[in-house]
């Protein structure tokens, strides 16, 4: 808990000196980076540890990403290669890393060639880990997922800098826990953008404090952010534009400065008239305070702006808060003035300047989220992706369209260019280019890992700071100029417009295409024209960087062109039960005017296929997979073989004896006369007690009796009547078809993701063998004959 501040005549002049020493020590203390600001600045993330470089985009292949966050010890993370890392095989509430064997990391997205790193996430979560550092990254979540794109819950000692957040089917992105500790975190310079809402930050009744300064929120209900603990929350010069509900609620009993911060309404706004009684929105109900008679928040908040009603920001702005429902006070009622200071509390971490909200409009919103990586020699290279660069017009012009309950699959997922790093870019794989290195005055293959450069930083860090210390020399655009002018293109193809901004070196060449008439051909942020209906149509390009345009006039044609083949990839396939495949059509001539078919499967008890070419395995066989192209009924096809691989091993004991019955590798019939009724039956999933995939294992059958067991520990499991240590209780087994169904599971308990499902059936049965009978012994002489008499008869033991 804080303690009461004591008036300063009760503090002793030696308690004076000590607390000048110590933030004099704390000041001299090194930043995480040059432009680190308040609780989480002195963050050493992976300083000194090894690095790591990504080689590939493939998430889950040797050399990616994953591999390098789940290698235990300090380490700093850079990036040979740019793109989109799709990691949606990470489930919901399953984190990447939990626990303090994964502390002391960073990851320098500003490493990546150029246009940078994107990660597209079902959820990116770290579990109580600190000394973090993530910069110039973009968390993107998959249209399907319900939760954050990016989540920290548990913690210390975390900066986040310049990263894109979007898509969130819950926050956009969140440093908060239900209990724990979290403490001496930053989030600066991030863009969050198109999600259910926004940031929660801080832990339920628990010290720890917070600086969320520089960050811009768009088409996002609410939380800009919402802090919930008892430490201090400095929430400085952020922006937030289009939002439907409350701006920051807090809970808890901490300090906070909420000041000098843009708040952006939107003409065609998520927040419509009618929802709230009134057509614009009452700063009386923009910020809440949600408070208990055991909690003593205090704030300061003073010089925000929200445009349309508080256009000059003021001093004080208690009159923009109001209760929150739950609270001990009247819900609605402007918050009491026991709740505010007239006096800031002094910034945690390291120091900066406050900027006026209007400074903070004009210059937030050109450099903001991963919009820059380093070139070799450590200059910086600008670059935002198609929708960083659209939202900022956006904002900057109002020009939102749409609603807040629009599905996520309508909001633009921007293409990232893939480059990778060339050879010899860093021969000793340092994390130094080698061209950086020589200009220094160092040989290219010399290894400067803990090389402790004189401003402080150690290795790889001084070439990674160079984003800050470089800054962006800004060179003006002049003009731009569309090619071709003029241009023709029959129905359905596409053609690919391109925009040249001059200078050649101008800073800033983004901008956004627009299309005449719609109803005749779109254009997509890239330039790619798709035609609509025969006409003419004007394809315009403004830059973003003085609004310069330039045209295409372009005349579409519909002259039919039928089609001669077409090819399905991929020819063949082997599935497992349960995947899929999804099939592709080529079509020629390429510019065939009809492209449209019927996807069929020769045996849906088989495969199936949807009207999209998706194929899905039901069982084991082999089928046919057959498109039947509209246009002259021409054909052709995709083989896919289903085939019923296990999973896991599985093995019948004699549960009294603990010896092997049988190893089942299908279904199986079985005779249990000799090994009695009582058996043990064990699953263990491939890789064993030690594999990375798997925590618990369920098990389920029906049958002649029916029932159900999950463990956890071992990783196999049995058909107990309960269990001493790892020793099962014999299961009686009746006369019959029983049916199993296997499922291993990533989480303890039967929680987490499935990993694999097995399925198979084994009859029982008890039947005693036949004992043959040749009669009795005879004697004959050579060259006689006998006739000899054998019968079969059942013994019976008694016992």
């Amino acid at each position: 808990m804080r303690t009461s501040i004591q008036p300063l005549k009760t503090i002793g002049y030696k308690l004076i000196l000590i607390l000048l020493l110590f933030s004099s020590t704390l000041n001299a203390q090194q930043l995480a980076f040059p432009t680190a600001k308040g609780a989480g600045a002195y963050t050493i993330g992976g300083r000194g540890g090894q690095v790591i470089h990504v080689t590939t985009l493939d998430w889950n292949a040797p050399g990616g990403l994953k591999e390098a966050i789940q290698t235990p010890g300090p380490r700093i993370i850079v990036f040979d290669v740019s793109g989109e890392i799709d990691a949606t095989s990470q489930w919901d509430y399953t984190p990447i890393i939990s626990g303090s064997n994964y502390d002391n990391i960073t990851i320098a997205g500003q490493s990546a060639p150029a246009g940078g790193i994107t990660i597209l996430t079902s959820e990116f979560m770290f579990q109580n880990v600190s000394n973090v550092i993530i910069r110039y990254v973009r968390f993107r979540s998959n249209p399907s997922s319900i939760q954050d794109a990016f989540w920290f819950t548990g913690g210390s000692n975390i900066i986040v800098d310049h990263c894109t957040f979007s898509h969130g089917g819950d926050e956009s992105g969140s440093l908060a826990s239900s209990s724990g500790t979290m403490g001496n975190i930053t989030m600066q310079n991030c863009f969050f953008q198109d999600s259910k809402t926004g940031t929660i930050l801080g832990v339920d009744n628990e010290d720890g404090d917070f600086t969320f300064v520089n960050n811009v929120f768009s088409n996002i209900s609410h939380r800009f952010p919402n802090p919930k603990g008892d430490g201090q929350y400095d929430i400085i010069n952020n922006i937030v534009y289009n939002w439907k509900y409350r701006l920051v609620r807090i809970s808890g009993g901490g300090t906070y400065n909420v000041v000098n911060n843009y708040y952006k309404t939107a003409v065609n706004g998520i927040r419509l008239p009618g929802w709230f009684g009134d057509e614009y929105i009452s700063s009386r109900f923009l910020q809440k305070v949600q408070t208990t008679s055991h909690d003593n928040p205090l704030i300061y908040a003073a010089g925000s702006l929200v445009t349309g009603q508080r256009e000059t920001p003021l001093s004080d702005d208690r009159d923009m808060w109001s209760v929150f429902a739950g609270s001990h006070l009247t819900e609605n009622i402007q918050v009491p003035d026991q709740y505010f200071t007239n006096t800031p509390f002094a910034l945690v971490g390291q120091n900066f300047a406050i900027k006026p909200a209007n400074q903070v409009y004009i210059d937030l919103l050109n450099d903001v989220g991963a919009d820059k990586t380093l070139n070799a020699n450590g200059s910086i290279y600008p670059y935002r992706d198609d929708k960083d660069a659209s939202d900022i017009l956006m904002i900057q012009n109002d020009t939102y369209e749409g609603s807040y309950y629009d599905s996520k699959t309508s909001i633009p997922y921007p293409t990232v260019p893939q480059n990778t790093r060339p050879s010899g870019f860093d021969s000793n794989n340092d994390g130094m280019p080698d061209v950086w290195k020589t200009a220094r005055g160092f040989a290219a293959d010399e290894d400067l890992s803990n090389y402790a450069w004189p401003s402080g930083y150690i290795g790889v860090e001084e070439y990674l700071n160079e984003i800050d210390l470089n800054g962006i020399e800004i060179i003006e655009a002049t003009g731009v100029e569309v090619t071709p002018e003029i241009a023709t293109v029959n129905m359905p193809n596409t053609i690919s417009l391109t925009a040249t901004i001059f200078p050649e070196d101008a800073t800033n060449k983004n901008g956004t295409w627009s299309s005449s008439d719609e109803t005749i051909a779109t254009v997509n942020s890239g330039g790619v024209v798709t035609p609509v209906s025969e006409g003419v149509v004007t394809i315009t390009f403004t830059s973003m960087d003085g609004g310069f345009t330039d045209t295409t006039e372009l005349t579409v044609t519909n002259i039919v062109i039928s089609l001669e083949s077409l090819l399905i990839t991929p020819e063949t396939s082997i599935l497992e039960l349960g995947e899929s495949v999804q099939l592709t059509t080529e079509f020629f001539p390429s510019n065939t005017s009809d492209i449209t078919g019927i996807w069929s499967s020769s045996d849906e008890s088989i495969a199936i296929v949807n009207e999209n070419g998706l194929v899905s395995a039901i069982a084991e066989g082999e089928v046919e997979i057959i498109f039947t192209a509209n246009d002259g009924g021409i054909t052709n096809n995709s083989i896919i073989t289903v085939v019923d691989e296990f999973y896991g091993t599985y093995v019948l004991y004699n549960a009294e004896t603990d010896l092997v019955i049988q190893n089942i590798e299908s279904d199986a019939t079985i005779n249990l006369e000799e090994e009695g009724d009582r058996i043990n039956f064990r699953c263990i999933p491939e890789g064993g007690d030690d594999s990375t995939e798997v925590e618990s294992v369920g098990v389920t059958w029906t049958g002649p009796t029916n029932g159900s067991w999950i463990e956890s520990d071992a990783i196999y499991a049995g058909l107990p009547n309960g269990h001493v240590g790892l020793n099962f209780e014999p299961y009686l087994v009746e006369e019959g078809t029983y049916n199993f169904t296997v499922t291993y599971y990533s989480g303890n308990g039967g929680y987490g993701s499935i990993v694999a499902i097995d399925d198979f059936s084994l009859n029982f049965f008890f039947d005693l063998l036949p004992v043959a009978d040749a009669g009795l012994d005879q004697n004959i002489c050579e060259g006689e004959t006998t006739i000899l008499e054998a019968a079969g008869r059942i013994e019976f033991f008694m016992g």
